[in-house]
Parts: structure tokens; C-alpha cells; sequence
């Protein structure tokens, strides 16, 4: 959807509804008020766990402390698949199994339907105990809050340890806008204020081997999101993501995934981040990648995934929690490539940024 002259696009009618900055002290809890969820129906919660101590989080509405959260999620570690249900609790659990260790990391992306009448629910998609090139845990959870009635006026997040959310820690809040003429934010020259803006979009039109996205400025912009409909073009195998063209092995993933009807687990420390994966001639790969860029810890990434799609078969499903072990130096490339092969015409890349 095109806005007159502005520069970019918009991602659906997402805007940014409360952003934290990074944390400069580590606190025990946050709270995002003063939220109108009858009216906003959708929102979109980005969060970076930066770990302050030892300690496990949780979410809960409207500081409701009684027992009415329940979750279903799906996850792996390491080469373990598994899946749990808890009900009856008195916050969502942010974590589980383990608690986050002092700077480690967790990255997650949360859609929630917020208007009252039925019971709240969520979805989400989380990177957990990221340090190092090494990511602990991929999930993928279902949440709900069983309260019908009230509307939704805050979200609080909390560490079960004093200073838990520690330095760095950053959360942000999107909201779905529902207005008249198709707007978001505040429209300016070059840019949306507070809304996802495509900021690149390229389409093959002969066969490659490699395809650069150049000029960014991860430490601005902060929160990208690449979007990959690959093509094959013979055996390409592995699609792969190298960050300021940097192929050395600083790169780590946990991976969940589906192919027929075996789950497995896995996880790798490789030279790249892992975007797609096709196996024969003109088979189709496609993923979405969320990436915190900014420096000054490491860089994580959430990628969901289909592997090499033909007529009616999609080989596999794939759930990758990755990170990219360089916190120096600001991002100011992408460079996509197939491992075997080149990707082939029809190939199509769009890249988007969060304007905060």
C-alpha cells in the first residue's frame, strides 16, 4: 500500500504503540499503561530479555494475579523435541524449563487479540537463553488469559528475581490501527513514523548467486524484517543470510521442525544465518526473519520457515531461533546466497524497518 509520495511501504496497519528504549538499569518488572484493547483489538509484542540475574518472567493483564493463564507451546533444545500444556497459572510464562542466566538473551514476537467478549488469546514465537553463538530453546506458544469482560489497559512483564530485566532489556508494543483513509502514524518525507516501512523489495530477473541489500543502518533502525520467497534453480540446498557479508563462524540456531510426520530437533553453530532450504529445480522456499540489528549485544534472530514447495507438497515446516555473535559493528548489509546453486528468476526479497 503506497502513501502518495512517501517513501516505503506498510506491513498492514501495525503501529508502534509504546517502545522502552534499552533499558540503562535493570529493573523487576514493566509496565506498558493506559492501552485501550476493546478499541486497539490487535496487538504485537517485540521483547528483548536482556537477563539481570538468574531468574524465569511472565505477563500477565490488567495486574490480574489470579489463576487464569493457561499456554500450550511446542519447543526444542538442543536435538529435543517436546511439548507441554500448563493451566491454571496466575501469570503467561515468558520461560520455562530453565530460567534466563545473567546476560543472556531472549527474543520474542507475541500477537495478541485484545477485545473483550471471549477469552484473550496469543501466539508467539520466542529465542531463548541466547549467549555466545548458542541458543538454548525455540518455542512457539499458544497463551490465553480466560477473563472475558475487562478491557485490556495494561501489560505488565516481570522477573520472578529482583532486577531480572536487566540492561539492555527492550519492549516494544505495536498496535492494529482501524481509522479511515488507510493511515498510520504520522506521514513525513522518506518516512512512517511508528509503523513496519519497506524500505527495500527486488524481485530476480535472471539467475544469481548472491543478492546484497546495502546502506542500512542496523543501530538506527534497530528491528528489521526480511521476508524471502527463494526459487530454486537446480539443487540449491541451504539459503543462507551473511550479515555485513561476515561468513565467519559467529552464527548459532536451535531449530524446531515438521517433515512428514516426524518433529526433530537440532542445533549448529554454521558460518550464516538460515533463511531457506529447497532440493530440486524450480521448488520454492520461503521464510520471514525477524532481526534485532542493533549492536551492543549479540544480534538474535527469529526465523520461521517452509522448505522446498512443489505443487501440492511442502516438504517441511521449520522454527529457528538464531543469533549472530558480533556486538561491535553496526549492520549495513545483508547478502542472501544459496549454498549449491543460484537462486533462480522470480526469486523475491523484500526488507522492512520499524520506525520507533
Amino acid at each position: 500500500m503506497k502513501l502518495g509520495n512517501v517513501e516505503g511501504e506498510i506491513n498492514g496497519l501495525w503501529q508502534v504503540a509504546h517502545d522502552s528504549g534499552e533499558l540503562t538499569s535493570a529493573v523487576t518488572s514493566y509496565d506498558i499503561t493506559g492501552l485501550e484493547g476493546d478499541t486497539d483489538i490487535e496487538y504485537q509484542l517485540i521483547f528483548r530479555f536482556v537477563g539481570g540475574a538468574n531468574s524465569s518472567y511472565g505477563l500477565r493483564f490488567n495486574s490480574d494475579t489470579g489463576s487464569n493463564y493457561g499456554k500450550q507451546y511446542i519447543a526444542s533444545a538442543n536435538t529435543t523435541p517436546y511439548a507441554a500444556r500448563q493451566i491454571g497459572r496466575n501469570r503467561l510464562p515468558l520461560s520455562h524449563l530453565n530460567n534466563l542466566l545473567q546476560n543472556e538473551i531472549s527474543f520474542a514476537e507475541m500477537h495478541m487479540f485484545s477485545k473483550s467478549g471471549k477469552e484473550r488469546t496469543t501466539i508467539s514465537t520466542q529465542a531463548e537463553r541466547a549467549s555466545g553463538a548458542i541458543v538454548a530453546y525455540v518455542d512457539k506458544i499458544a497463551g490465553v488469559w480466560s477473563n472475558t469482560a475487562d478491557e485490556i489497559a495494561s501489560i505488565n512483564l516481570f522477573a520472578d528475581t529482583a532486577d531480572g530485566l536487566g540492561i539492555g532489556t527492550r519492549i516494544i508494543l505495536l498496535k492494529k490501527v482501524h481509522n479511515d483513509g488507510m493511515k498510520t502514524g504520522t506521514l513525513t518525507p522518506n518516512k512512517i513514523e511508528g509503523a513496519w516501512e519497506r524500505i527495500y523489495s527486488n524481485t530476480l530477473t535472471s539467475a544469481a548467486a548472491t543478492h546484497t541489500i546495502s546502506n542500512l543502518t542496523g543501530n538506527t533502525d534497530v528491528l528489521y524484517r526480511l521476508v524471502i520467497r527463494g526459487t530454486d534453480d537446480t539443487t540449491v540446498g541451504v539459503w543462507k543470510l551473511l550479515l555485513n557479508n561476515d561468513a565467519t563462524n559467529l552464527y548459532g540456531n536451535q531449530v524446531l521442525s515438521g517433515i512428514d510426520a516426524t518433529v526433530a530437533a537440532s542445533r549448529a553453530t554454521p558460518s550464516c544465518a538460515i533463511i531457506g532450504n529447497t532440493a530440486t529445480d524450480d521448488d520454492i522456499t520461503m521464510s520471514d526473519t525477524l532481526i534485532y540489528a542493533k549492536s551492543g549485544f549479540e544480534r538474535t534472530m527469529l526465523t520461521n520457515m517452509s522448505a522446498s514447495i512443489s505443487t501440492t507438497t511442502v516438504t517441511g515446516i521449520y522454527l529457528y531461533g538464531q543469533v549472530y555473535n558480533e556486538t561491535s559493528t553496526e549492520i549495513t548489509s545483508m547478502v542472501i546466497s544459496a549454498t549449491a546453486d543460484n537462486m533462480n528468476i522470480g526469486t523475491h526479497i523484500e526488507l522492512y524497518r520499524l520506525n520507533l
